[in-house]
Parts: C-alpha cells; structure tokens; sequence
C-alpha cells in the first residue's frame, strides 16, 4: 500500500492503470483516524501521468496541498 502520514492525516495512493490508452489516473483518499474510528475521503482526479511512480508521488502533493489549504474538503473527517 502507498501511504504517507501528514499533519494528523494519512494519504494513501490508488493511481487507476488507464485501459483505452497509456497512463495512470491519480486517485487517492485521505484518511483522519481517530481513537476509536477512521473516516476517509477519496479525491479521483482528472490527472493523467506517464508512469505508476509519477502517479503516487502525484497524489501524495495533491493530498499535501488540500490539507495545507482546502480545509473544506476535509472538515467532516
């Protein structure tokens, strides 16, 4: 599994292999554990990159960057 933990967050990395053509979607959800619960949100993106790699590191920048600055996004987590 592709994981990082940030600021009190776990973003875990699920980049889609594209069938009609090359490529991997970006596609991930951010996790807020609590101590007694989980919940998670998941954030498909329009993105497309070359390589499965270029795809997870993707996600985990997207992923950083909502929960530095869309604090909307995750509030219900």
């Amino acid at each position: 599994m592709n994981t990082t933990d940030y600021k009190g967050y776990e973003i875990e990395a699920n980049p889609d292999k594209l069938r009609d053509k090359e490529g991997w979607a970006v596609n991930f959800t951010i996790w807020k554990h609590h101590s007694s619960s989980s919940a998670n949100k998941n954030f498909p993106r329009a993105e497309i990159c070359k390589t499965e790699k270029e795809a997870i590191s993707k996600c985990f920048e997207i992923g950083k960057w909502i929960i530095e600055n869309d604090f909307e996004q995750i509030a219900e987590l």
